[in-house]
């Protein structure tokens, strides 16, 4: 509420300012406003031509950051906290709490980066962040554009300009805490005026700041710009990303304050190797209307995945120092295509866009047994030092997804100061089991299909010059993964499972207020319904039931402000306030009769939902830098329970970051970052675990680095 409350005095107070002052020009915020933003209409847009809650990190503020983890980029913006789980590892919190669901739709130039039903709330270590242009989260339930998994948010990144001249960027980067190493190279030019290309690779090495937490990362991107007239262009990127991410526990309260470097899980990591391509066509037919032809196929496999939930610190086993447990392997292909109709019209300042996306993936899934080797030491605490397989494989098989997506979207001013955007989109989604082997429990269907309408409406009003009043309503959707239907051991009814959905409210002001602050601020409330509640009897871990009988409820406000307040001095803040509750969470007892309720939650706050995360940051950068600047960054994360029961609470932290870059010379730059200044004790994540519940947080980093511009 006290977001709400200085946004309101702020307004009245531009208001009072404003009421006698006529100006010539109706404009709104030059320098912020009129920023160009893709996400929200998959065309190019400004900020104030558009209804949503949407924040971007462009590309000069990405250089300046030069992060060593995606969410050192994404938690600039209003409403977003992403964690640092070690590696490039996360998970993320746009209106809703940190978790691993399937709540968050991740992109690349519009592109979903996976497919429905393979969701991985990793997604951005898939993603070479640190040389692309920049990141565009719309916060909320995606637009009539997107599909499935845009519940809560759509994280669009986007790689880096193809230049127009020859561009030539090397550098070198060292870590002191970390043990941390990274290559930065690019490339690019223009061949002639039809072509210019553009070549980007990232080699990134880390020790990581605990034990046993190595973490490798090798990536290359190639962009291929084609325009042979001005009513046609072709724009193809290739991505390829291999990370060798290392296996890291939580700790025990005790371990946490005082042994913070120690890893429990000691045994190899997984792989991650992906490929993407996709290629942009872009026709102009006339001034007024233009067709948009995006074909895309895409591969991930992920290996040696030993999920920290199948961990077990049991001291008494029919294995003594062994301890029976799971290896997944798991990956897919897609082929699939975005396609666009747009016209403009005179009448109202209208647009009108038809739609249809197409996606097929093909996914694979299997899990195999194996023995953990165990070290139990005398204070009790027990470290995993290896494993081997069994060769006993729990279930293998191949699923198909098949999708069709049309929408239709459409924008119009009937007033000068009125604008609204209409949209609606039709999912159709079949899952099939293709290849099934050594799967458990009874799967009375081996093929199901969802259906989805997601309708959208926004408005503007510029109700004053300088100032907008948004809003808007969406409703998004989420199908269920292959893991919800198919993966041993299952319920019977798991094919009958139905999608989960969002529907979303939003109220926002934005504008400038003086001549050299700019704000934004929304409210928003969210309802989330048949979310799916997975059950496991207590006397008979095969036996699980799967339903769609949970609900809750997401509201909250957040702001963004910026301020100019010298030619050598900028500040911008950015904050969230929110509440995550419980309305509805039936286990389905009626299965089992003598399970425990989950009525109990109805009413409590979800757990790992930070109160509220703010961001300060001042950017100082006088003449004699020549051109470089001085940061000083604030972090401040609020409490949350870590349980569903509400029973315990993280108390949260308060961190300080200053980065700094200087030209040595017009083509060489020195820069660095000191993490976490003060070495304050902080988690990542908590839960309610006694032996694991701590995820240690970053302690005081050095970072330093060379780079070579030609």
């Amino acid at each position: 509420m006290k977001y709400l409350f200085i946004c309101l005095l702020l307004t009245n107070i531009v208001l009072a300012q404003e009421k006698n002052e006529e100006k010539k020009d109706k404009k709104i915020v030059a320098e912020h406003s009129d920023t160009i933003l893709v996400t929200a209409t998959r065309i190019d847009k400004k900020l104030s031509e558009t209804s949503l809650s949407i924040g971007q990190v462009g590309d000069e503020e990405i250089k300046s950051i030069r992060p060593s983890h995606p969410s050192e980029v994404t938690n600039r913006i209003s409403g977003v906290f992403i964690n640092n789980l070690g590696g490039e590892s996360h998970f993320t919190a746009i209106r809703n709490n940190l978790s691993t669901g399937a709540d968050y739709l991740f992109l690349e130039n519009g592109v979903p980066t996976r497919s429905t039903g393979f969701f991985n709330h990793n997604a951005l270590y898939e993603i070479n962040v640190p040389q692309s242009s920049g990141i565009e989260v719309l916060k909320g339930p995606g637009t009539a554009l997107y599909g499935s998994d845009a519940l809560h948010g759509v994280i669009n990144v986007l790689t880096g300009k193809v230049p127009d001249k020859q561009l030539l960027k090397l550098g070198v980067e060292y870590g002191s805490t970390t043990n941390w190493y990274r290559h930065l190279i690019t490339y690019g030019d223009r061949i002639n005026e039809e072509r210019a290309f553009r070549l980007d690779f990232n080699q990134t090495l880390s020790g990581g700041y605990r034990d046993y937490t190595d973490y490798s990362r090798h990536s290359a991107t190639a962009q291929w710009l084609w325009t042979p007239s001005t009513d046609f262009s072709m724009k193809t990127v290739l991505s390829y990303n291999y990370v060798d991410q290392s296996t890291v526990s939580g700790l025990s309260r005790y371990d946490w304050k005082h042994n913070p470097q120690e890893n429990l899980f000691q045994v190899p990591g997984r792989d991650i190797e992906s490929l993407r391509f996709s290629s942009k066509l872009t026709k102009i037919i006339d001034e007024r209307s233009e067709i948009s032809f995006t074909p895309y196929f895409r591969q991930s496999e992920t290996n040696g995945l030993i999920p920290s939930f199948r961990f077990s610190s049991r001291p008494a086993s029919n294995f003594n120092n062994t301890d029976l447990s799971e290896i997944w392997d798991t990956g897919f292909q897609s082929y699939g295509a975005l396609s666009s109709y747009t016209r403009y019209f005179d009448k109202w300042d209208s647009l009108l866009v038809f739609g249809l996306d197409f996606d097929y993936t093909s996914g694979d899934d299997k899990v195999e047994e194996i023995l953990l080797s165990r070290d139990f030491r005398p204070d009790g605490r027990v470290f995993f030092l290896d494993y081997g397989r069994t060769g006993n494989v729990l279930f293998d098989y191949d699923a198909n997804y098949f999708s069709y997506s049309p929408y239709l979207y459409f924008e119009v001013s009937p007033l000068d100061f009125l604008h609204l955007d209409f949209g609606l989109r039709y999912d159709y989604t079949r899952v099939e089991l293709d290849q099934q082997n050594n799967i458990a429990g009874a799967i009375e269907n081996t093929s199901t299909s969802f259906q989805q309408l997601s309708p959208k409406f926004g408005f503007i009003v510029d109700y004053i010059t300088d100032h907008q009043l948004y809003g808007s309503y969406r409703r998004g959707f989420r199908a269920p993964s292959v893991s919800n239907l198919f993966r041993a051991p299952v319920s019977e009814n798991s094919t009958d499972l139905e999608p989960t959905i969002i529907d979303s409210f939003e109220l926002g002001f934005r504008g400038q207020a003086m001549s050299n602050l700019f704000y934004d601020v929304t409210v928003y409330y969210s309802d989330k319904k048949n979310d799916i509640i997975r059950f496991r009897d207590p006397s008979n871990a095969n036996l699980r039931t799967a339903n769609n009988n949970g609900e809750t409820s997401h509201r909250g406000v957040e702001l963004t402000l910026k301020w100019n307040i010298s030619d050598e001095l900028d500040f911008k803040f950015t904050g969230t306030h929110s509440l995550h509750k419980y309305e509805k969470s039936d286990l389905g007892t009626a299965a089992f009769p003598g399970a425990a309720s989950g009525s109990e939650l109805e009413g409590n706050e979800l757990e790992r939902a930070p109160k509220y995360f703010q961001s300060y940051i001042f950017d100082y950068h006088p003449s004699w830098l020549k051109g470089g600047n001085i940061e000083l960054e604030v972090t401040n994360l609020g409490s949350y329970y870590t349980d569903s029961r509400n029973t315990d609470k993280y108390g949260g932290h308060e961190l300080f970051n200053i980065r700094f870059q200087y030209p040595l010379t017009e083509k060489l730059t020195v820069y660095g970052r000191l993490i976490n200044i003060l070495d304050r004790d902080n988690t990542s994540s908590t839960s309610s675990d006694a032996a694991t519940g701590f995820q240690p947080g970053e302690p005081r980093s050095f970072f330093f680095g060379l780079e070579y511009e030609l």
